[in-house]
């Protein structure tokens, strides 16, 4: 649902985050054990966002856009989920007026991305959002769900990023005055 203003507050909830999935998260940290995908998109690597004490993403705040006619993201920022709770990271794009979100239901955290690279500007992606606990990794049996769009959609053409129930804990990416490009972090 669309709110004026800022982007979105903090909340607490900490639903799903567990000793061992932060553990988890660390030592892949530490040891430099994650795996990238991507990016996707018109331009390069880019910035990095990922939370270095560990954490899992668990959605976006975001503004849909349009250029040159065709749908793109025009800003966005992730949503991580760490002991404390649902913490925002940094602004890609420039600051929105109107935002919406699209975050995990509770116990399921981001595993992939579904991307529609764009011709000059990120054209939109869809979240893969899978269960965080309980499941093996990587299974045919892993519990997911997809989201809406963000941006715009495309049947053909698009590119997969994870997806298969590791956990997201980052994403990269170029941006300028709109969303360029977008790869994921995930944790083995």
């Amino acid at each position: 649902m669309p709110a004026k203003g800022a982007f979105g507050k903090t909340e607490t909830k900490t639903g799903g985050w567990s000793d061992a999935i932060a553990q988890r998260i660390k030592t892949a940290i530490d040891g430099k054990a994650t795996e990238r995908f991507g990016p996707v998109g018109p331009k390069g690597n880019g910035r990095t966002e990922m939370p270095q004490e560990g954490a899992v993403l668990v959605g976006f705040e975001y503004v849909n856009g349009e250029w040159k006619g065709d749908p793109m993201v025009k800003s966005l920022r992730p949503l991580f989920l760490n002991a404390n709770g649902v913490v925002p990271g940094g602004t890609r794009g420039n600051s929105p007026q109107v935002y919406k979100v699209i975050k995990a239901r509770e116990g399921f955290a981001v595993s992939g991305l579904i991307v529609n690279p764009g011709l000059e500007r990120l054209g939109g992606f869809q979240v893969i959002f899978a269960k965080m606990q309980g499941q093996p990794v990587g299974s045919a049996k892993v519990d997911t769900y997809k989201s809406g769009w963000i941006g715009g959609e495309l049947k053909k053409g698009s590119v997969t990023l994870g997806g298969d129930g590791k956990l997201g804990i980052g994403i990269f990416g170029v941006s300028g005055a709109d969303v360029e490009s977008i790869g994921l972090i995930v944790a083995p």
